[in-house]
């Protein structure tokens, strides 16, 4: 058993280690929507653990009941200031935002959104940058962007379609309607269903469990499968064949073969 790193607080994020597992709480009363500082909090944790060989998976998960993230407070993030950097053509801040979910997605650990409940707008683009999802009976979907008038941010309407089929990604950009946990499993837009109360313990489960396998072979299988999503085909299987020849090599040498 590791010792236990006691937790820790950045602006709206609460965060720990635990035998391996960084988890991040998002703690941003009332809903826990997201705004610039939450977002600058999680690039830090982020940052401070993409080389740290004592954290092998991250959990991400939301410290107010019932909200895992309810979206974006536009009024936060889109206040005054921002609003006169859109009317003078600056957009650092949207890229800034962007950058904050690619992080998220490129994070050499495996990464499980332990979704507690609400999962709306960016805090559903939030979770599908993550590998793996594990929702509440509760928890609830949605990209309600295009009934304000506005388009999403991180990148999802990459993803989406990569996930569950343009079809029903369609669906659920356009129409702007939340839906089920049970649909979203049906759908793939989820992993698995949990009991309310149990899922982070079932997602740190799940992350011991992974914690048995050698780190280097998630990580190789991890990168592979992301570089599907924006290679060729052939592109995709020549770097499955040089990832394995990288790891083949790894595994000989380990096991003194």
């Amino acid at each position: 058993m590791e010792p236990v790193q006691g937790n820790q607080q950045l602006k709206h994020i609460n965060y720990r280690v635990e035998d391996r597992v960084g988890i991040i709480e998002f703690n941003r009363p009332p809903k826990n929507a997201i705004d610039d500082q939450l977002l600058r909090s999680l690039s830090t944790i982020l940052n401070r653990w993409r080389d740290d060989d004592s954290v092998s998976f991250i959990v991400l998960t939301g410290a107010i009941r019932n909200a895992f993230l309810s979206g974006a407070d536009t009024d936060a993030l889109f206040g005054q200031q921002t609003v006169a950097s859109i009317k003078t053509g600056e957009t650092k801040l949207f890229h800034e935002i962007q950058k904050v979910f690619i992080d998220l997605e490129t994070a050499p650990q495996v990464t499980i959104a332990a979704i507690n409940g609400v999962c709306m707008g960016a805090g559903l683009e939030m979770a599908l940058c993550c590998d793996l999802r594990i929702a509440s009976e509760l928890a609830y979907f949605g990209l309600p962007e295009t009934n304000y008038g506005i388009t999403t941010i991180a990148g999802t309407t990459q993803r989406l379609p990569w996930l569950i089929g343009a079809a029903r990604a369609k669906e659920m950009f356009l129409l702007g309607k939340r839906i089920n946990a049970q649909t979203a499993l049906d759908w793939g837009l989820i992993n698995r269903i949990a009991p309310h109360k149990g899922v982070l313990a079932q997602s740190l489960s799940l992350a011991h469990k992974l914690s048995q396998k050698p780190d280097a072979a998630l990580r190789a299988i991890k990168q592979c499968v992301n570089f599907s999503a924006g290679n060729s085909f052939q592109e995709g299987v020549h770097r499955e064949l040089e990832t394995f020849i990288r790891i083949i090599r790894l595994w000989v040498l380990n096991e003194k073969r």
